[in-house]
């Protein structure tokens, strides 16, 4: 009974999981928040349920309930970056004077503490540079680590393109950064650079294909074919993905 129960419940969290995504992708706030708060119903014990509705909350401009949600997101992970990020990025959310509110202002106040005190100097300096030097040093990592790449001197080249994404979030850096990975063999490291970036930038056409190719080269098949069916969804005549997915069929 128990097992039972527990396999009806997973399939029904990948079932809604499946449907927030598709919601996501078409930017449907409205129904990606009616799916999220049938999660939480059912499944009230879980944090991705709270993320998802305080996502939906946040495209819908519903500050107070995306504050509840990120406010169940950090009861279940203390430390979660989006819900600080949220709080922080958003301080009146916390205007109202309830246990949940000050146990959260109090771990944004504890978070903030530790990462100053674990800055170096250079990175306490770094914080104070304006956006035309944040430009100039992103555009020569970018050539740096261009110009590392021409020579296949790949994990140099990695380390380059990463920094210019620091200093400016830049597709030509992510897609250098990632590629540059996976050519020296760090694949793992590539999958994970492209899943963030993709994580606030859900419609970038370009990462999505490349992430799908790397997927695919280390045989996840299935998560490949995700990947590429996403793309064709955002933009339905992609040559690429089209051509991925027909190479796909063409096999089997």
């Amino acid at each position: 009974m128990s097992a039972s129960y527990d396999a009806s419940k997973e399939l029904l969290r990948t079932e809604l999981a499946s449907r927030i995504r598709e919601c996501l992708v078409l930017r449907d706030w409205v129904r990606m928040e009616h799916w999220a708060s049938h999660w939480v119903q059912v499944d009230p014990r879980n944090a991705n349920p709270f993320k998802w509705l305080a996502r939906a909350a946040v495209g819908l401009k519903r500050l107070q309930k995306a504050s509840y949600a990120y406010g169940r997101v950090l009861d279940f992970e203390p430390s979660n970056e989006e819900a600080l990020k949220f709080f922080k990025d958003y301080p009146s959310a916390l205007h109202q004077d309830t246990v949940t509110t000050r146990s959260i202002a109090t771990a944004m106040k504890d978070r903030l503490a530790v990462e100053r005190k674990a800055l170096s100097p250079d990175e306490t300096k770094s914080q104070t540079l304006g956006p035309e030097e944040r430009r100039l040093l992103a555009s020569k990592c970018l050539e740096m680590g261009e110009l590392y790449a021409r020579f296949e001197l790949f994990a140099r080249a990695a380390q380059f393109f990463k920094d210019s994404f620091e200093w400016l979030r830049s597709p030509a850096a992510a897609l250098g950064a990632a590629r540059s990975f996976h050519s020296s063999q760090q694949t793992h490291h590539a999958v994970h650079f492209l899943k963030q970036a993709l994580s606030s930038q859900q419609n970038w056409v370009e990462g999505r294909v490349l992430l799908g190719k790397i997927l695919f080269e280390t045989g996840q098949v299935g998560e490949a074919q995700r990947e590429w069916q996403t793309v064709l969804k955002i933009e339905p005549d992609n040559r690429e993905a089209l051509n991925f997915l027909r190479h796909l069929l063409d096999k089997r």
